[in-house]
């Protein structure tokens, strides 16, 4: 809805939420920021983020461990599951319209291109 801006901070292991007409003062952490690690509350160099069109959820590439996670977009990061493991984290990502689905080309080594219902488990 464009009320907030997240960023992916690769170094701190976490992605932040921001006003998007704030100074940066009010910023929260969505995933991570606990320090690199590789449980669901850790990230290790997140490198991509993404939000739903409707700005209920996001998904982070977890690039040090190979993983897609999911998050409430209004989270701290205890909500977050695992929505894909064991791929190469993707660069890309595109919401289909109309059909509540995402799609995501993983890494060069997997050569492949991921459709996964937003709501599913990967």
């Amino acid at each position: 809805d464009g009320s907030n801006i997240f960023l992916v901070d690769f170094s701190g292991h976490r992605v932040l939420r921001c006003p998007a007409d704030g100074d940066g003062s009010a910023c929260s952490t969505v995933a991570g920021g606990r320090g690199r690690g590789s449980s669901v509350a850790h990230l290790n160099h997140p490198l991509v983020a993404y939000v739903t069109p409707d700005s209920s959820k996001i998904f982070i590439g977890d690039h040090g461990n190979n993983r897609v996670l999911r998050c409430p977009a209004d989270g701290d990061g205890a909500s977050c599951v695992v929505f894909i493991g064991g791929v190469q984290v993707p660069q890309a990502m595109a919401f289909l319209p109309g059909t509540n689905e995402v799609l995501m080309p993983t890494g060069s080594k997997d050569h492949a291109v991921l459709r996964c219902p937003v709501d599913g488990d990967g």
